[in-house]
């Protein structure tokens, strides 16, 4: 028959075993110390040297280590007394109370690093909701695929699906050279169909444009192009796509929704 866990106390505080460090080998206080530690904090509103600030203590359990709830004037010597309670159950070394808020305080400074560092980057999303059309050859600011970006490096990567109805002469073009950002720098490549594969060199301009003559001419297949690459902000601002027919066509050439432009923040 399966034995039945005993219910743990409301107020209970696990505290770790006792072959457990106090510290790691680097001399920040050890994980399951800090989550415990933590705990204890919690329960009775923060300690310091001299006093507690809560007005009573909430019971915390763990085997032989048992501090009932306690009026405000024997807190501070129950805490005191943790000590030599804990020492009773065969941890060595243990840490006196001030050593505790010193290590929390530490350990909190290396928690605030190590959430900094592990923070998800930063995305900028520019999402064409609807289809648009060009009926000329010259190169205008797509609002929809305009974003704003402040001073530093980025990764991005850019897709555009486009058609031209009927004849797919009026082809497809576009740069870089929308917004007012600053750009120190850009790299990308380009590769995509327009009636065929294509691949071109890579861009090192925001007015480099890309191009193509003749493009797909049904809407359900379109021609596509898909650039990647890294550029630099140096003055912040707005930056964008510019596009346009590539030719004045009796037709006139589709950008179609679902076209995106996302960059992340690296740097």
């Amino acid at each position: 028959m399966p034995v039945a866990t005993p219910p743990q106390p409301t107020n209970t505080v696990i505290l770790p075993p006792p072959n457990a460090p106090f510290v790691t080998a680097d001399g920040k206080i050890e994980r399951a110390w800090y989550l415990s530690l933590r705990q204890i904090i919690s329960s009775i509103g923060g300690f310091s040297t001299t006093s507690v600030s809560n007005s009573d203590l909430q019971q915390l359990t763990d085997e032989n280590l048992d501090i009932a709830t306690a009026d405000l004037p024997s807190i501070t010597t129950r805490l005191s007394s943790l000590e030599s309670l804990v020492a009773d159950i065969d941890l060595q070394n243990i840490p006196s109370l001030q050593d505790v808020t010193d290590a929390l305080s530490l350990a909190y400074t290396d928690l605030d690093d190590a959430t900094l560092l592990a923070a998800p980057m930063i995305n900028v999303v520019a999402n064409k909701l609807t289809d648009t059309t060009s009926a000329n050859a010259t190169l205008t600011t797509d609002a929809a695929l305009t974003v704003p970006l402040n001073v530093g490096r980025y990764n991005f990567e850019l897709f555009l699906g486009f058609y031209e109805a009927t004849l797919g002469t009026g082809g497809f073009q576009f740069d870089l050279n929308a917004g007012n950002a600053v750009i120190g720098a850009i790299l990308y490549g380009m590769e995509g169909f327009a009636t065929a594969a294509l691949a071109v060199a890579a861009a090192t301009a925001i007015t480099t444009v890309q191009s193509s003559a003749t493009i797909a001419t049904a809407a359900a297949a379109p021609s596509w192009y898909l650039a990647k690459g890294q550029l630099t902000v140096t003055t912040g601002g707005t930056f964008g796509v510019r596009w346009a027919q590539n030719t004045i066509s009796a037709n006139v050439t589709t950008l179609k929704a679902l076209s995106y432009l996302n960059l992340t923040k690296v740097g």
